[in-house]
């Protein structure tokens, strides 16, 4: 009889949680089969809430693969942080020198793979779920939980979208069908990245159109569309990503905080912003932004600080500055400077947030001919939004550029693990380190390849 260990320890917890009165009725983890698993459209839930906790893993959405694409995107010779910690597998990304036997690369892989498994276990076993809406709602979630760590995944271990043929570029290792063993996971080869990408927006678009247009802190059909507006805009494609972001902006279902400070910090709930978060409080999830960018003092271990090259980017009145703060006040000259984003040791991670929609409608509109620019603001008054919010005078029209939206857009969403992406994608080199060069391209973890050589 066949036994899905991973998918049996996720259900065995969360029934724990949640159905005490039945626990004398469990049968030991060694011994559930794979059809009591998958008996029911309950347990079938209860394993996608597993994918979600998955996602959430301190070495993916959890902070940590935020960290990594922060550690990479500063330039070595005028950086924007320091990484001052002992962790060599964060000194070797940070370094740009990442070695196929880095235990961080591996583990952010393996909690992949390991993500993707639940949600196609849920996917093969969508008949278990009797009621119609509901059954459509799960596939939809499920959807997108693999398209967005598929994504996520492109972004980190394949050649940039922008970068030479996307045909023949490698790209990940794409995963539609649950296994058993996680063996049989490794003896799949990789894709190329434009075939990546088209199965990302297959997932991401059918899990829009199954979804409810919100669902409290989970996926809907808008998050959907807040996604599809990264990867469009990742691909080159504006006016899809204009068509997404503006999709989000419009519907009304999300609005600015008042107070930029605000946005951040929060346990365990989304503000008006947040168009999706990872979840965590005292109790439970993981935030490792608070872990490497918080002081000791605030429950961190103080390994990345910011430097006065970062700060020189913001203009004079700009709330956003008022985030930052010293390890020590009274001695700011040799104080460690922090970003306050991450100061709550037990504050949600903010994976996308509506100011970042309202900048990739400006970029995308921006970049497409006036007669195709999608929604009712011009690309100006989207950015404007953004800078009016923290207390910035509004951007003339005279004085306008492109340089204008990258910048906003860089110091909005600063610390939160975009700024590589967006180098690679307008082909802008880290320092003198290309764009799409291969030390800021995570190479797949030696455990893979020793296994499958065509990994390599």
């Amino acid at each position: 009889m066949k036994r899905y260990n991973l998918l049996i320890a996720t259900v065995l917890t969360l029934f724990i949680a949640t159905s005490c009165d039945s626990l004398l009725d469990i049968e030991p983890t060694q011994e559930v089969s794979e059809e009591a698993a998958l008996a029911s459209s309950e347990n079938i839930q209860s394993i996608l809430i597993g994918a979600y906790n998955s996602i959430a893993d301190d070495d993916f959405l959890g902070g940590g693969l935020a960290t990594e694409a922060e550690l990479l995107s500063h330039d070595s010779a005028d950086p924007e942080i320091n990484f001052t910690g002992t962790f060599q597998t964060l000194r070797q990304i940070y370094n740009k020198q990442v070695q196929t036997t880095n235990g961080q690369i591996e583990a952010t892989y393996n909690r992949a793979y390991i993500t993707v498994n639940l949600t196609n276990i849920v996917l093969a076993n969508l008949d278990k779920i009797e009621d119609e809406a509901v059954r459509q709602q799960v596939q939809g979630e499920a959807l997108f939980l693999r398209g967005l760590t598929f994504f996520e995944m492109v972004k980190m271990y394949a050649a940039p979208y922008s970068a030479g043929n996307t045909g023949s570029n490698p790209g990940i290792q794409i995963v539609t069908e649950p296994e058993e063993d996680y063996a049989n996971i490794r003896m799949i080869g990789r894709s190329s990245v434009e075939d990546t990408y088209q199965q990302i927006l297959s997932d991401l678009t059918t899990a829009k159109s199954l979804m409810a247009p919100t669902n409290g802190v989970f996926a809907g059909s808008l998050t959907a569309s807040a996604v599809l507006s990264r990867v469009y805009l990742q691909m080159g494609d504006y006016e899809n990503a204009a068509i997404e972001a503006s999709t989000v902006i419009e519907s009304g279902a999300y609005s600015l905080v008042s107070d930029y400070s605000a946005a951040f910090n929060n346990s365990n709930v989304n503000t008006s912003e947040d168009i999706f978060a990872i979840q965590v409080s005292d109790q439970d999830g993981a935030n490792d932004l608070n872990l490497y960018f918080a002081a000791e003092s605030a429950g961190g271990r103080g390994d990345i600080d910011i430097t006065p090259a970062h700060i020189a980017l913001y203009e004079e009145g700009d709330a956003r500055l008022d985030l930052f703060y010293y390890d020590d006040p009274s001695a700011p000259e040799t104080s460690p400077l922090r970003t306050g984003k991450w100061r709550n040791q037990y504050g949600n991670v903010n994976v996308i947030r509506l100011s970042e929609m309202y900048l990739t409608r400006a970029e995308a509109n921006f970049e497409l001919s006036v007669a195709n620019q999608v929604g009712p603001n011009t690309p100006i008054e989207d950015v404007n939004i953004v800078r009016e919010r923290v207390g910035l005078d509004p951007l003339l029209p005279v004085d306008f550029t492109l340089e204008d939206i990258l910048m906003e857009r860089k110091l909005e969403l600063a610390f939160e693990g975009r700024l590589l992406h967006d180098l690679k994608r307008r082909q802008s080199d880290v320092g003198t380190v290309a764009y799409d060069s291969q030390a800021i391209i995570f190479p797949v973890p030696q455990r893979e390849t020793n296994i499958n050589p065509d990994l390599n």
